[in-house]
């Protein structure tokens, strides 16, 4: 099935979006956060609707992953911005939540976010070999599919283990699968992964800061970043930076999907709603010139340094 579906995406010119993390990472809440800005935000300056007529028209053996992108794309994406964090997912199979981005010109663009349950890349260490494979739809799809997709690496900057809540055994969870899932896509996706692009993201990036209001928060120095990664995802951050990839097609960022208090979304005011938005406007960006090699929105391109931002990046050395 996912052969079936890396030549519906090429044939149809879809760009996959392929999410990697362990079980609380908050890869559920990103897509979430990423659908309600196109909903509910009119500087989207663009519609988004669920495409199902990516999947096999009357084909049984689909009928459940249809089923499940719906409740992505509708009731989890609502409760979201009801200010209620979605549910861990327990789908038995992973699949793609297929979405079409209308621009007001009319140009749209197919994307597919990959979803699943974070179990998936959890390690086992009861096995020879820790780090899991992975499941056969997405195996499928990777060594199948011929053009470029986008890697997200999903590592929150708190991760809870079952038992304890937020600790220091759930981030070594955390890095331990994304440092399996790493190796597991060069070995899958083998020669076509130098055409992918691949972000390491920092989620639920508000924890690290003081607050919302600050600069840290939402223009974080690359310094900052760095730390983190390397204090919290030392195994995985590692093995990341030593991929054979180019500069271009490997970057790292933060992200922010919402303030949450367990399942509940707190509800910023106006101004930090703003701020809170530039997090999925960044990643649609981002998206969108890898699918299509154009601009989505020009006001969140890195601009260029001047002498003064130079002078001011040396003396911080």
């Amino acid at each position: 099935m996912g052969k079936e579906m890396a030549a519906v995406f090429k044939d149809k010119g879809v760009h996959p979006v392929l999410l990697f993390g362990s079980r609380g990472s908050g890869k559920t809440s990103l897509i979430a956060s990423l659908l309600k800005y196109m909903r509910d935000r009119p500087d989207a300056d663009a519609s988004i609707d669920l495409a199902e007529e990516l999947f096999p028209e009357g084909d049984p053996r689909w009928t459940k992953r249809i089923g499940w992108a719906r409740d992505v794309f509708y009731k989890k994406s609502f409760e979201f911005i009801d200010r209620q964090a979605p549910a861990t997912t327990q789908e038995a199979q992973p699949f793609f939540v297929p979405v079409r981005v209308t621009r007001k010109n009319g140009a749209y663009t197919y994307f597919a976010f990959l979803e699943g349950k974070g179990e998936w890349y959890m390690p086992d260490y009861e096995a020879d070999v820790p780090f899991q494979r992975f499941r056969g739809f997405i195996q499928g799809l990777l060594q199948s599919f011929s053009s470029p997709a986008t890697v997200l690496y999903v590592a929150p900057f708190v991760s809870e283990d079952k038992d304890e809540g937020p600790s220091a055994k759930g981030l070594q969870l955390s890095d331990m699968g994304l440092l399996g899932a790493i190796g597991e896509y060069g070995t899958v996706r083998k020669a076509m992964s130098h055409q992918d692009r691949h972000l390491f993201l920092v989620t639920k990036w508000d924890v690290c800061c003081d607050s919302i209001a600050t600069e840290k928060f939402l223009e974080p120095e690359e310094e900052d970043i760095q730390t983190v990664l390397a204090e919290r995802y030392q195994l995985s951050w590692t093995k990341y930076l030593n991929l054979p990839l180019s500069t271009e097609n490997k970057s790292y960022s933060t992200y922010c999907a919402g303030v949450m208090d367990g399942r509940t979304i707190s509800a910023p005011a106006s101004e930090d709603s703003d701020r809170i938005a530039q997090f999925p406007r960044k990643l649609w960006d981002a998206l969108y010139q890898n699918a299509t090699g154009r601009v989505l929105y020009e006001d969140v391109q890195p601009r260029e340094l001047g002498w003064l931002d130079k002078l001011l990046g040396l003396l911080r050395r």
